[in-house]
């Protein structure tokens, strides 16, 4: 379920990123946390993405994590800030996303608050 309050270039990148995620075999799972789901989101609100591999797909998909992060539109600026499972980034329309990749069998060191399921393999 996605939440509701969400502005057009949120929502748009929430869209593909839930997209990009259904379409790859690697995910098996993938949820938003962080203020839009404690309901605290503001004008200057980020969007918090994570998603979990298979355990076999996990380290072939972070030597590929630039790439999935391409397919959620045009960054200004990515970094991974020497984190292979976590990335910042901000898209040409403002949108600053951080997204965390975990694998099936180890996945709590990405989030470990609330969120809320977007999609699942």
């Amino acid at each position: 379920m996605k939440p509701a309050n969400l502005p057009s270039n949120h929502k748009t990148t929430l869209d593909r990123f839930v997209d990009a995620c259904q379409s790859d075999a690697r995910i098996v799972a993938a949820f938003l946390g962080g203020s839009y789901v404690t309901g605290a989101a503001d004008a200057h609100s980020d969007l918090d993405l994570y998603l979990i591999t298979t355990d076999e797909a996990y380290e072939e998909f972070l030597v590929g994590g630039a790439a999935f992060v391409r397919r959620l539109g045009d960054s200004l600026f990515l970094e991974d800030f020497g984190k292979a499972y976590c990335y910042f980034f901000i898209l040409a329309d403002g949108t600053e996303v951080e997204v965390g990749v975990g694998q099936a069998i180890h996945f709590t060191h990405i989030h470990g608050g609330a969120h809320t399921a977007l999609a699942a393999g």
